[in-house]
């Protein structure tokens, strides 16, 4: 949810960058409309074209970095936990200043076991914070300024207790942006930006640099945030981010929505997707593909990889039908295959993996699919490339591994430069695969050009020899050509 409307109005286009970042695009901040809150629109006479950056490079105002995994536990279990260590962390990081992220951030109506949640990590933040700096604000626990707290009577009063802690914690947890890297930070104006399950902007990490308006030569500690539009914005429309992972399912995505932000989203998505669903069927299509999931682990666990023909290919098979009720898991299937196949050296098995995800993502409708068709994309191109080199390759299967990678490294470049930018080093590493691709095939060329140039000579020569040997006069040598470099 957005910041309430007593929040201070952000900055007009082209005015100079603040301590909280730099709005380039022509928007403001005004009422949302039937969601009662605020939300960040276009304004003036012209759209905002696709591929504008709206926000750029927005300092937090508070961050917690994410923390490396230890590899033990499932996946989806070292992700909750690296998502609750990085909310205790941002909530210590930001008791300091709470009573200015109070003002800013408003409170949504969460449900009681996501405030029950949020007091377990409160009371281990406000435990945290006392061992960590015991004359903090943190510390002041249960004090009633009369000397009988942790404070010694030091803080007048002015105490923060697990109630508060808990208070603001859910203000953090309802406007935080998470990171690609686990890191989760809160930024002032991007938090002005309200969900949709069919986005028109998107949000990622940018590298923090100074602000002309501050007088210290760094930004706040942690990572910038940029807003860039997918699609073009008319004038009037409102800008709109994710707040959740948007290939889920709609019942997965409501769930959530409804658990951690504490409203029901009625998107345009959202309400044709209800119309359209059958729950039994959905649930009934997400069981299989977690099963699924679990049998290619297991699969792979046991060196299926490497058997003739691989059962791998049959669970990929499987999992493609089933794609449609839940692309998130079917996708990690795929690529979890590819690089199960390309550990034991089978390439065209796993470009045949990365195929099948990416013709999914291909057919996915919405805007927000970019980053990740670009990412598999790149990963195929990459393989592609591997393959064009290996030496058991025929000319053929280089020359079409070759065309193949160099115009999925085209399209994921393409992609790129729309939701990240030319500068962003996914959209450079793109660059590189596809000059890599021409590079190889202009070699390739030239080496074959080479070759049937010494084919040639070898015909003369022989000729010649002959004619020498039958008592005949050989053909004159050629006139010498222009040196060809290869």
């Amino acid at each position: 949810p957005s910041p309430p409307r007593r929040t201070p109005p952000l900055p007009l286009a082209g005015s100079p960058p603040s301590r909280t970042g730099m709005l380039v695009a022509e928007v403001e901040v005004r009422d949302a409309g039937p969601r009662g809150r605020r939300g960040l629109f276009a304004r003036g006479g012209a759209a905002i074209g696709a591929g504008t950056t709206v926000i750029l490079a927005e300092p937090p105002l508070t961050f917690a970095p994410g923390a490396c995994s230890n590899g033990d536990g499932s996946k989806e279990e070292e992700e909750e936990d690296e998502r609750s260590g990085a909310l205790l962390r941002l909530l210590v990081s930001a008791f300091d200043r709470r009573e200015e992220l109070a003002e800013l951030l408003c409170l949504a109506d969460v449900p009681e076991e996501t405030r029950a949640a949020a007091r377990c990590v409160a009371e281990s933040a406000v435990k945290l914070r006392r061992r960590e700096a015991p004359g903090s604000a943190a510390a002041k626990v249960d004090c009633d300024g009369g000397g009988g707290g942790a404070c010694g009577g030091a803080c007048g009063g002015a105490a923060v207790d697990v109630g508060d802690a808990t208070d603001l914690l859910l203000r953090l947890f309802c406007n935080t942006h998470s990171l690609e890297d686990g890191g989760m930070g809160i930024y002032a104006q991007a938090s002005a930006v309200n969900h949709d399950c069919d986005p028109n902007c998107t949000f990622f990490a940018a590298p923090s640099t100074p602000s002309s308006g501050s007088s210290s030569s760094s930004s706040v500690p942690g990572e910038a945030l940029t807003v860039r539009s997918l699609r073009e914005i008319q004038p009037g429309e409102e800008l709109t981010i994710g707040y959740v992972p948007l290939r889920l399912p709609r019942a997965h995505r409501a769930e959530q929505l409804r658990r951690n932000y504490g409203f029901r989203c009625a998107c345009r998505r959202c309400l044709a997707e209800e119309a359209e669903e059958d729950a039994d069927d959905c649930a009934a299509g997400e069981k299989a593909l977690v099963a699924l999931s679990a049998k290619l682990r297991a699969a792979i666990a046991r060196g299926d990889a490497f058997a003739e023909p691989s059962p791998l290919s049959k669970l990929l098979a499987q999992a493609k039908l089933l794609a449609h009720f839940n692309d998130v898991i079917a996708g990690q299937i795929g690529v979890d295959a590819a690089e199960a196949f390309v550990q034991v050296g089978r390439l065209n098995e796993a470009a045949l993996a990365y195929h099948q995800v990416l013709a999914r993502a291909r057919a996915l409708p919405f805007a927000f699919v970019a980053p990740h068709r670009a990412s598999v994309g790149l990963a195929l191109a990459a393989l592609l490339l591997r393959m064009a080199t290996h030496p058991a390759s025929s000319d053929d299967e280089a020359r079409v591994a070759l065309g193949r990678a160099a115009t999925e490294a085209r399209e994921a470049q393409a992609a790129l430069a729309l939701c990240r930018g030319e500068d962003h080093e996914t959209t450079r590493r793109s660059a590189v695969l596809l000059q890599r691709a021409a590079s190889l095939g202009n070699a390739r060329k030239e080496a074959k050009l080479l070759g049937k140039l010494l084919e040639r000579q070898a015909g003369r020569a022989s000729a010649g020899a002959a004619g020498e040997s039958a008592g005949g006069t050989a053909c004159p040598p050629a006139e010498p050509g222009p040196e060809r470099t290869v």
